[in-house]
């Protein structure tokens, strides 16, 4: 059913683009939040088709389609930046804005991550509807208790690197197009091992403490015999 909206919501209106949008929605340019900031980073042509892209995806009814294509929309940020291809996480972290920017087609990329979810998602549908159910919290792991999550099988986690890349601020672009409730700043100051840290002397040793904690705390949360 979900790969059916979102076929339908993006297949709905044929045009002569790669991508079907209605034309008039190339002239929305002004419909688009924090512009001083996101301009920079893009071609003007880019930015418009950009600014067409988010809001025909905000105007979306159904909430789950609408967060799919958002991370669709997300996912193609920094590969449309004005930037050369290729660019670390650190350009966008230290907010390394393009000299000149290069034009990008949104419209392709945009088409081209859609087929690909569609495909790969299509390929791992399950003959059986999921019965299970999830919870999601959004927590800081030095902070968070047994009473938060609850007890648990697996823990599979990523840990951050020390003083290598910052993960908050390397997704600026993201932050400015969709201005989540909490600032880039406030994540930014939170952050364990954040590179922007990489000159404070004591940055090893504090990396180390956060994640005996955090490590400490998962430990907790997880079921006798579990891993």
């Amino acid at each position: 059913t979900l790969l059916r909206e979102i076929k339908l919501a993006t297949e709905r209106n044929k045009a002569p683009s790669l991508f079907a949008l209605e034309s008039q929605l190339l002239n929305q340019s002004n419909l688009i939040p924090n512009r001083s900031e996101i301009s920079p980073w893009y071609h003007k042509n880019t930015l418009k088709e950009l600014t067409a892209l988010f809001n025909y995806i905000e105007q979306i009814d159904n909430e789950l389609t609408k967060d799919i294509l958002r991370l669709i929309f997300i996912s193609i940020l920094m590969t449309s930046s004005g930037h050369k291809g290729g660019r670390p996480y650190t350009y966008y972290a230290d907010n390394v804005r393009p000299k000149v920017p290069l034009e990008k087609n949104a419209f392709k990329l945009f088409h081209q991550r859609l087929k690909r979810f569609l495909s790969e998602s299509e390929k791992r549908m399950p003959l059986e509807p999921f019965k299970g159910s999830w919870k999601v919290e959004n927590a800081d792991a030095r902070n968070f208790s047994k009473q938060l999550i609850g007890p648990v099988d697996l823990i599979i986690t990523s840990p951050p690197y020390v003083g290598v890349t910052d993960y908050n601020t390397g997704f600026r672009l993201a932050h400015l197009w969709y201005e989540w409730e909490i600032s880039l700043d406030n994540l930014k100051k939170d952050e364990i091992g954040a590179r922007w840290r990489r000159k404070q002397k004591n940055l090893s040793s504090q990396y180390l403490h956060d994640m005996q904690v955090c490590f400490a705390n998962m430990t907790k949360c997880l079921k006798n015999g579990k891993y």
